[in-house]
């Protein structure tokens, strides 16, 4: 034991926890979650999207979903509308409210990513998001292997 501080796992959790409590501190006082937040950046860039089309973008379990959503229709920031092809299926639209959430969402991110890449070049920041794309596409890859098992 104590060899957990050179594990690659042991700082990308420990750092995704923290990073994951500060953005949900710096969206406390808007009513927000980071987890609603991901949700909205989806709908941002891609509106009518489906449940499941965002429970895969963001590797989240259905449930995990669903819940996220029913408190964000709650909250009046989307609403959920039948496919017009295919009845069965539900696609979730931003209101108004939900859209004008954007900028003050993208405002919290800019400010948060400012604070985490304090001291890192330009360079640096390229390099470590190739390397966190090379451990993600590892883990993915790895995850796939074991399911097909």
């Amino acid at each position: 034991m104590g060899n957990e501080e050179m594990w690659l796992g042991y700082w990308l959790t420990k750092s995704v926890r923290l990073l994951n409590k500060f953005h949900d501190n710096k969206l406390q006082k808007y009513d927000l979650t980071s987890s609603q937040v991901a949700v909205l950046q989806k709908l941002w860039g891609e509106d009518g999207k489906t449940q499941k089309q965002l429970q895969e973008n963001l590797g989240l379990t259905p449930a995990s979903v669903s819940g996220i959503l029913d408190t964000l229709a709650n909250k009046g920031f989307i609403v959920r509308k039948h496919d017009e092809i295919d009845s069965r299926v539900n696609r979730i639209y931003l209101t108004l409210e939900g859209a004008k959430l954007e900028k003050l969402c993208h405002d919290i991110i800019n400010e948060i990513e400012k604070t985490i890449s304090e001291g890192f070049t330009c360079d640096e920041i390229k390099i470590f998001i190739a390397w966190t794309k090379k451990i993600h596409k590892n883990i993915c890859k790895n995850d796939i292997k074991s399911t097909l098992k």
